[in-house]
């Protein structure tokens, strides 16, 4: 498993009363999967980015206002891959121009890949608005919060190809 994760935060203050910060995260990851035989792997992986903006406005002593946009987006993947390009051709593939598929035989392990791939991708936006007052002991936390979602699912399962046996002799 590989995994790369930064961060970085600027900030800014334009005067006594106002100041402003600016922040992306980013976080990727890779791995790899054996599948019983060393000819066929699974990669899974993700990749997700996160951005904010944030201002912070002083009307007096007593009312402060925070605005905020962040965006955020996940993807989320994975496939079956075949390490070995030997293992395509008419004597191999199930499907012409793909590597080979799965063989299933109940009682031993699977050989091969099924060519399952799957992605799932997530935006969301966010903007919220906060209004802070306060008299006295009293504090009145006033504001809106909006999310906006989108979502995107792609899968696709045995394209390669799959033979399966219900035992050893019905293989053989």
């Amino acid at each position: 498993t590989d995994e790369y994760y930064g961060q970085g935060r600027a900030d800014h203050n334009f005067s006594e009363r106002d100041n402003m910060f600016v922040r992306y995260t980013g976080d990727g990851t890779e791995q790899f999967q054996p599948n019983g035989f060393e000819y066929f792997q699974s990669l899974r992986f993700s990749r997700s980015q996160f951005g904010t903006i944030s201002e912070n406005h002083v009307f007096s002593p007593t009312l402060i206002n925070t605005a905020r946009f962040s965006y955020s987006r996940t993807n989320l993947g994975g496939q079956d891959v075949t390490t070995d390009d030997k293992l395509t051709g008419p004597q191999f593939s199930f499907v012409p121009g793909l590597a080979a598929g799965a063989i299933l035989v109940s009682g031993l392990s699977n050989w091969g890949s099924n060519g399952t791939q799957s992605s799932a991708k997530q935006n969301i936006f966010t903007y919220s608005d906060d209004v802070v007052y306060t008299r006295g002991t009293h504090t009145i936390k006033m504001g809106t919060l909006i999310n906006r979602f989108q979502q995107w699912m792609i899968g696709s399962i045995f394209h390669r190809g799959s033979v399966s046996f219900s035992n050893v002799a019905s293989f053989l």
